[in-house]
């Protein structure tokens, strides 16, 4: 599979998409999983890195079951957007791959981009638009669209088409990238976030008018999170942001008008008036677990108890056997226990322990990756790989 160098202007159309489809509900018996390290998520399809470091995607533009992409690299994570699927190389770079693209064969890899450029990175966010970076030293570079301030450079520009530097003198640990919004956390454990304000999901007050819609505010360099909480995970979504603080705890702030926060959101927010329930501050999410991961997307939440098992909450597709929606947890309905989780924008994926990969949710375009021609899972199955010849 040829690779080419390419400018560094790596960005993802901003797309939200919905997808039509019966849904069948009768889970097929798990065989031949492959061991996974970790898995993304995003619009239509997914992908994980393998424990042996090698990079396996499935779903839209790629085929209903996992299809390896750069066999001659080793990854460490993995980052899906709307079309693209990036993966952080174990040499730093980062390799991306446009799943949508089309004239390509079922289970046939998309051609890899090598982003342009000298830095060499340790973390990767991969947002609906816009990616990050964070180098080994704690600087943090982002890229990609910024109508709304996501890339946190301080800059007007609708487009950053190079990793630009985060306009911070603060040393970050870890970022996680959402539709249009931004966070990271410090190495004191405290959070700065940056992007779109309207929705609360930055967790704190302040901004400017953004864009062209009325009201639509946002932050164009990174502003700290209220409430004093210091953190040892993040996961941006569309319009709210979550968090697990150094007790295990996990606390979501931003919009909530789909049950996505877990808790009964605490005040309005709004671009024009003050009409979508949300909660502009930190405010733990109910049932009193602990927890060890967390993901988020538009409008859910998905989350790894400290006990291994899964939980999520907000609108359907919660892998509880049913398609309805929760404003608390709810428990994902598959005996085992996991290690990571994603969610992406009809449907999550999370490893177990023992590195087998399940999904849930829709499953359209294959991004489930059972290999089978079902419309959907509410209940999680296997991830599957079929051996060519």
């Amino acid at each position: 599979m040829p690779v080419r160098p390419v400018s560094s202007s790596l960005t993802l159309p901003l797309l939200l998409l919905s997808l039509p489809g019966c849904r069948d509900s009768t889970a097929p018996v798990p065989s031949d999983p492959r061991l996974y390290a970790s898995v993304a998520v995003g619009a239509q399809h997914s992908c994980g890195v393998r424990r042996d470091g090698s990079l396996d995607c499935w779903g839209r533009g790629v085929g209903r079951a996992p299809v390896p992409l750069a066999p001659a690299s080793t990854f460490r994570s993995a980052g899906v957007g709307v079309s693209t699927a990036c993966g952080l190389a174990t040499d730093g770079r980062v390799h991306c791959w446009d799943t949508w693209d089309a004239g390509r064969s079922a289970g046939e890899a998309p051609d890899a981009t090598v982003l342009d450029t000298d830095l060499r990175f340790a973390d990767l966010a991969v947002g609906w638009g816009h990616m990050c970076g964070l180098t080994a030293a704690g600087d943090l570079y982002c890229w990609g669209a910024n109508l709304y301030g996501a890339v946190g450079t301080g800059s007007t520009e609708a487009v950053v088409a190079v990793p630009t530097m985060v306009a911070s003198d603060v040393t970050f640990t870890a970022v996680a990238a959402g539709v249009s919004h931004t966070c990271a956390i410090a190495d004191g454990g405290e959070v700065w976030c940056w992007g779109e304000t309207w929705s609360g999901a930055v967790g704190a007050p302040g901004g400017e008018m953004c864009g062209a819609s009325p009201g639509r505010t946002c932050t164009r360099s990174p502003l700290r999170v209220a409430g004093g909480h210091r953190f040892r995970q993040m996961a941006a979504g569309g319009g709210h942001t979550c968090g697990i603080d150094e007790s295990g705890e996990l606390l979501c702030w931003g919009l909530g008008h789909d049950g996505q926060l877990g808790h009964a959101p605490t005040g309005l927010c709004g671009m024009t008036v003050a009409d979508l329930a949300c909660s502009p501050a930190p405010t733990a999410v109910s049932g009193g677990l602990r927890w060890s991961a967390v993901s988020a997307t538009s409008a859910r939440t998905c989350a790894v108890a400290e006990d291994g098992g899964a939980w999520c909450w907000g609108r359907g597709e919660l892998g509880d056997g049913t398609w309805a929606g929760s404003a608390v947890p709810r428990s994902v309905d598959v005996d085992t226990r996991f290690a990571r989780i994603a969610t992406g924008m009809d449907h999550s994926c999370g490893v177990g322990v023992d590195g087998v990969v399940w999904c849930w949710g829709m499953n359209t375009y294959g991004q489930i990756g059972d290999g089978s021609p079902s419309m959907g899972w509410p209940a999680p199955v296997a991830v599957r790989f079929f051996e060519s010849g």
